[in-house]
C-alpha cells in the first residue's frame, strides 16, 4: 500500500476534511491537496506522521516489550488518586468528558450524531430534527449510565448489580430488556469471537467482577484484559460495548489514572486489538491501545494538570 493509499484511508476512517488533515499533518491546505491529487509527495517527516497517524487509526502489526513499557510508564506518571475529585469539581472539565465519551462511545455503535449535536443534546437539550430519536435518547442514556459510573467509583467493590444498573440507564427506552441478561445465543457482528452461552454469563460476569475486584501491579494490562473479557461474555441483547468502555473509565479513574476514551475514528484498530486478545490470549496490543487512549484524553481535554 502506498503513503498516499494510507493517507486517503486515514480522512475516511477518521471523517476528515482536507483543513482537519492537514492540520493533523502540521501542514498547509494546498499541500495536503497536492499530496492527494498525486502532484506531490509527502516529504519523510511527514510519511512517518502519517505511517503513525495510519497505525493509531488502523493498529499496529507488531509491537516491541520496550514500546510497551514506555507508554505504559508514561500514564503512570500521571496517577492521581484524585482523579475522581478533581474531575466533579470542574464542571468545565466533567462536561467536556461527558460530550467526547457519550459522541465517540454511541459514534462507535453507529450513531450518526455528530460532536456538534451530541453538545446539544446533552447541554442544550434540543431535539435534533434530521437525527433519529433513537440516537438521541442514546445520548441521553449515557449521560445518565456515565453520572451513575462516577458515583460508584468509590464504592469498596463492583457489583454485578451495577452492571445492570449502567445497561439500564444506557438501554432504556431502547431495548425492552434493559438491565437484563440476555436469555438467547448472540454472535459479535463481524467477529469469529465465541461468546458465552447464556446459561453462563451470570456465573461468568461474578468470576470477571471479582478478577476486577483484586488489584494487579500491571494495571493498565489489568484494565484491557477485564474488558476484552467483559466483552467476550456478551452478557446483553445490546449495549456491551457502551457498557464495557464505562466499566473500564470506572476502573481507570478507581486505579488514579486519567479517564480512557475509545475514539471513534480508532474503531478498526480497537477491534483489531479485542480480537487478538480474545481469540489468541494475547493482551499487549490492547494494553498498548489503553494506555496510548489515555494519553489521547489528557492531550484533547484540558485537565489543567
Amino acid at each position: 500500500m502506498t503513503i498516499i493509499e494510507k493517507l486517503i484511508l486515514i480522512k475516511k476512517q477518521g471523517g476528515l476534511t482536507q483543513s482537519s488533515l492537514a492540520i493533523r499533518l502540521q501542514v498547509s491546505f494546498p499541500t495536503i491537496n497536492s499530496w492527494l491529487l498525486g502532484k506531490s509527495l509527502p516529504r519523510k517527516k511527514h510519511i512517518e506522521l502519517i505511517e503513525s497517524l495510519y497505525d493509531d487509526f488502523f493498529g499496529l502489526e507488531i509491537i516491541n516489550q520496550e514500546s510497551l513499557d514506555i507508554i505504559k510508564n508514561k500514564v503512570l506518571s500521571f496517577y492521581d488518586p484524585n482523579w475522581v475529585d478533581n474531575i466533579l469539581k470542574s464542571k468545565e472539565i466533567l462536561d467536556q468528558l461527558l460530550l467526547k465519551i457519550t459522541y465517540h462511545s454511541n459514534s462507535i455503535e453507529g450513531s450518526t450524531l455528530t460532536e456538534a449535536d451530541t453538545e446539544a443534546i446533552l447541554f442544550q437539550k434540543k431535539v435534533i430534527a434530521n437525527r433519529t430519536l433513537i440516537e438521541q435518547l442514546e445520548a441521553v442514556n449515557h449521560q445518565k449510565a456515565f453520572d451513575y459510573s462516577l458515583k460508584i467509583i468509590r464504592n469498596k467493590g463492583l457489583k454485578i448489580k451495577d452492571v445492570l444498573e449502567i445497561h439500564k440507564l444506557l438501554m432504556s427506552g431502547i431495548i425492552d430488556s434493559a438491565g437484563e441478561f440476555r436469555n438467547h445465543p448472540v454472535r459479535i457482528l463481524g467477529s469469529y469471537v465465541p461468546t458465552a452461552n447464556y446459561l453462563s454469563i451470570e456465573k461468568k460476569l461474578s468470576d470477571l467482577i471479582t478478577f476486577i475486584n483484586q488489584p494487579e501491579n500491571d494495571k493498565i494490562e489489568h484494565i484491557a484484559k477485564s474488558h476484552a473479557i467483559f466483552e467476550q461474555i456478551h452478557p446483553f441483547s445490546d449495549g456491551n460495548g457502551r457498557v464495557g468502555r464505562l466499566l473500564m473509565l470506572l476502573m481507570t479513574l478507581k486505579y488514579g489514572l486519567p479517564p480512557v476514551l475509545v475514539f471513534q475514528e480508532q474503531k478498526k484498530a480497537y477491534y483489531k486489538y479485542l480480537q487478538e486478545a480474545q481469540l489468541k490470549g494475547d493482551y499487549n496490543f490492547l494494553t498498548y491501545f489503553v494506555a496510548n487512549s489515555i494519553l489521547r484524553v489528557i492531550n484533547s481535554i484540558d485537565f489543567k494538570l
